[in-house]
């Protein structure tokens, strides 16, 4: 617990303000760039360690498929660079307890093309799947349940500066069941209509960030922080990540 102890004192400055961060027992897990121990500078990323008490590490084990520590990206902290073909990833962990999910990301994206940021699962027709990806050439940020997918393709070029990505997943519902925030604001008419077969929990499936299935659409740009909260969060929860994350990286 080190780590977060840590991170409730580094929770940065903006304009005299000193945000807290959240409650770490929200979370089923998170993972800060800033917090990366021991790398310096274009170090390669063995290793992004999970502060939360599961301890559900991303690792990589091949050298040519390591991310790369970069320091002094966004707001004077470091971030984690994938070069489009490099991945880490981690053994399955467990979602099935809950249909709902909230998922905030730092991120910016480099480049064009159909682009895999975040997965939870091994395929498109595995029930109880979750896709953050990137498509172009507006780099939409798209999500897959189960074999039936949505591009949400109106406003959603959300990666294309540095940003907080936050969503929400609400599969108890027959429809409807996502919600888009970019740094705290609710991007309107942008709800996913879902076929009724992407209703019930979330699985037991491994984690990829950075390519889909961890060897296609791979990613290029930067992870700053990413967290994720199964279950419903109150409203004052929301908004303590929200103000943190804004706080933090200077969004």
């Amino acid at each position: 617990m080190m780590a977060l102890q840590l991170l409730k004192r580094r929770h940065g400055s903006r304009k005299g303000r000193r945000v807290p961060a959240p409650d770490e027992s929200m979370f089923l897990s998170w993972y800060a760039a800033d917090l990366i121990a021991g790398l310096s500078n274009n170090d390669p990323v063995s290793t992004w360690a999970d502060l939360c008490a599961g301890g559900y590490n991303l690792t990589q084990g091949v050298a040519g498929q390591k991310p790369t520590f970069k320091t002094n990206v966004l707001n004077g902290l470091p971030g984690v660079y994938f070069d489009g073909g490099d991945m880490l990833a981690g053994a399955g962990q467990d979602w099935s307890a809950s249909d709902k999910v909230h998922f905030w990301m730092v991120a910016h994206c480099l480049a064009s093309g159909t682009q895999l940021v975040f997965e939870h699962g091994t395929s498109y027709a595995v029930n109880g799947s979750m896709f953050v990806s990137v498509e172009s050439p507006k780099k939409v940020a798209t999500h897959h349940y189960g074999g039936v997918s949505s591009n949400l393709t109106s406003v959603l070029s959300v990666l294309e500066t540095p940003c907080i990505y936050h969503c929400f997943h609400d599969k108890s519902r027959a429809s409807d069941e996502i919600e888009i925030f970019r740094n705290a604001a609710v991007l309107a008419g942008d709800w996913g209509a879902y076929n009724n077969n992407t209703t019930g929990n979330f699985g037991n499936l491994a984690n990829h960030l950075g390519a889909r299935y961890g060897t296609v659409f791979c990613f290029t740009g930067y992870v700053f922080e990413l967290m994720y909260a199964l279950g419903d969060l109150s409203t004052l929860q929301v908004q303590s990540v929200d103000a943190y994350l804004m706080n933090k990286w200077g969004l």
